[in-house]
């Protein structure tokens, strides 16, 4: 029996093995294989056919969604639509980028009563009065995008931090805007609906930053560094060299400075080594200097934790182009 053939969504019950003839003994050595992976009790993820499996995935962000949309999705059908994925757990079945949610622990909704309740690895919400729109990712139901991305940032309310969810919520935000998956409006909507849940503060503060131009978390993050160092800048700047077009993450809108923001996956996309993507790098930055005179400050992922830091090094770089600008 392919179990891969029966799974939905990459999810198969024990029931649903047993019913093909794979009892328990049977899932007990495929799960020794690395053929599957025990979400909760009676449920399993499958390793699909000619692929890795999400469980093996290099890249421990994308490791931890993966997973996590998958126990979201082993929850939703044990349930028997008795839930729908909510907060942070939608946006993860939505494919949305997420930052610091805590992906151990699945976020539900109930479609029907007001009973709230923890379970391990789960927190099931209340129903939401009115009538409530669900939207399907990849057949699953879920709150509507606009409502995860507002709810992920209330889960910060009472925290000592709020402002951790509340920047999960503005990375989401900028994904599913470049994604199409949600728009502006609804979620202003969702922030006027929520505005008097504990938490709204700082949710609304960051959402007002939202910006689908920003092209991965540590793009967002940058932004972010920015606005605390006070610099204006605009993301995605498009700048011609002869016929070649480069863009460009960051581009100072006072000086010729370009930020770039340095993340690991850019090192291993198109099966490229880093010396080879590091090399092509500087090389675009050479060209783009010598003919424009942008001056680049590259951003890795421990720096934006170091505002400090990068304030120096950006009134280091402020000071090169401005002795320049003396010297033309």
């Amino acid at each position: 029996m392919d179990l891969w053939e029966v799974a939905v969504n990459g999810v198969v019950s024990a029931a649903e093995a047993e019913a093909g003839g794979l009892g328990p003994p049977a899932l007990r050595t495929l799960q020794r294989e690395g053929q599957l992976r025990r979400l909760i009790r009676g449920w399993y993820a499958v390793k699909p056919p000619l692929e890795n499996a999400p469980w093996e995935e290099p890249d421990p962000f994308a490791r931890a969604r993966f997973m996590h949309a998958l126990t979201t999705t082993a929850l939703l059908r044990s349930f028997d639509g008795r839930v729908v994925a909510s907060h942070y757990s939608a946006l993860a079945l939505h494919g949305i980028d997420l930052w610091r949610s805590d992906l151990d622990t699945v976020q539900l909704q109930r479609v029907r009563d007001d009973h709230s309740r923890h379970r391990t690895g789960a927190v099931l919400h209340p129903a939401v009065g009115g009538d409530m729109q669900i939207e399907a990712a990849g057949g699953l139901a879920t709150v509507p995008v606009a409502q995860a991305v507002v709810e992920t940032g209330l889960l910060g309310a009472g925290a000592r931090d709020p402002t951790v969810m509340a920047f999960d919520a503005l990375v989401a935000a900028d994904h599913a805007l470049r994604l199409g998956l949600v728009t502006d409006e609804e979620i202003a909507a969702e922030l006027q609906r929520h505005k008097r849940h504990p938490g709204i503060v700082a949710t609304r503060a960051l959402l007002r930053h939202r910006d689908g131009r920003h092209e991965s978390v540590g793009e967002t993050r940058t932004a972010h560094l920015h606005r605390l160092l006070g610099i204006h800048s605009t993301p995605q700047v498009e700048v011609r060299v002869g016929s070649t077009s480069y863009l460009l993450d960051f581009v100072d809108d006072d000086d010729p400075i370009a930020t770039e923001f340095d993340g690991l996956a850019k090192y291993t996309r198109m099966g490229k080594s880093a010396t080879e993507v590091v090399l092509a790098e500087k090389r675009r930055e050479t060209q783009v200097s010598d003919q424009t005179g942008i001056h680049f400050l590259r951003v890795v992922w421990p720096e934006l934790d170091r505002p400090r830091v990068m304030g120096e090094r950006y009134d280091q770089a402020r000071a090169i182009v401005r002795r320049r600008r003396r010297a033309a």
